[in-house]
């Protein structure tokens, strides 16, 4: 067995907690290995052990440091799902009647890919032109207990895309779903381009990376529409905590079927959810310009 250098806390009950573990000499950056940088904790000496560790402390040791590697993963993934989310810079917008035709490209096209639907957050229900934070974090929490607190971290996988309509967006149902259909097609197109080009020589996003994209046909088949934006019952201050589930339970958003549903396997019905749906506007519904199931 290798030797091992790592870095121990530890308290009356043995390990409290195992930060570091290198494998000398044939690792270098391994996944559960930190740059040399974070090795260098003052406050936990580093202990260097010849002989192998017995078989329970290693045991531990590994299991803590897998622990704490996906902990990361997964802090790390609600960072980039929350830029897609919050960034000015990375949002999706439609900002006309429809989609423009160059609206998906290289640079975006991942956001659209490995999520089940859409959610397009209309211009009624957006405050100071951002997403606010507890709607993310609400819908992040839900995804995530879903998934049993074990989400698929790799690849950008989560509940959806963001896409803001602006003021001189789609307004009625029938339009974000005309526009969804026109984004969608545009995604697949690109998709498809990408994965010829890499047949043909390095492009420019990773080759080894592109097959595990996809746009999922759930993902054309529903969409979700954030058209009313309830005002929070807190204030938000300092070190203040939010309780994501009551909050969460006071939005409303429109679930709404588009008709893009052949490649599925099955339909999509609300008739077991029906009944727990909330009453529709009758100024929402005279809006839709073609009759859509949907439900709030």
């Amino acid at each position: 067995m290798p030797s091992y250098a790592f870095s121990l806390w530890r308290d009356e009950d043995g390990i409290k907690n195992v930060p570091h573990l290198t494998f000398h000499p044939h690792s270098r950056y391994s996944p559960l290995q930190p740059s040399p940088s974070a090795l260098s904790v003052p406050t936990r000496p580093q202990v260097s052990l010849e002989n192998p560790l017995p078989p329970k402390m290693e045991t531990k040791i590994r299991t803590q440091l897998k622990q704490d590697y996906h902990d990361r993963k997964r802090a790390a993934h609600c960072r980039r799902m929350k830029d897609d989310w919050r960034s000015e810079l990375r949002i999706s917008k439609l900002k006309g009647a429809a989609a423009p035709p160059n609206a998906i490209h290289q640079s975006n096209v991942t956001s659209f890919c490995n999520k089940p639907t859409t959610f397009y957050w209309t211009a009624t229900a957006q405050r100071f032109g951002l997403c606010p934070g507890f709607v993310f974090g609400a819908v992040y929490k839900t995804w995530c207990r879903y998934h049993k607190n074990n989400p698929p971290l790799d690849h950008e996988h989560f509940f959806a895309n963001l896409v803001q309509i602006t003021e001189t967006g789609p307004k009625s149902i029938h339009g974000i779903v005309t526009a969804h259909k026109l984004l969608a097609d545009q995604v697949a197109t690109v998709l498809t381009r990408m994965r010829q080009e890499s047949e043909n020589g390095p492009g420019q996003f990773p080759d080894q990376l592109l097959p595990h994209y996809h746009l999922l046909q759930l993902s054309r088949a529903i969409i979700v529409i954030y058209d009313e934006f309830i005002t929070p019952d807190f204030v938000l201050e300092p070190r203040f905590l939010i309780f994501l589930d009551k909050e969460a339970r006071r939005q409303q958003v429109l679930l709404v079927l588009t008709g893009d549903d052949h490649e599925l396997s099955a339909p999509i019905i609300f008739d077991s959810i029906r009944s727990e749906s909330l009453p529709i506007a009758k100024e929402t519904s005279s809006t839709v310009g073609k009759p859509y199931d949907m439900i709030r």
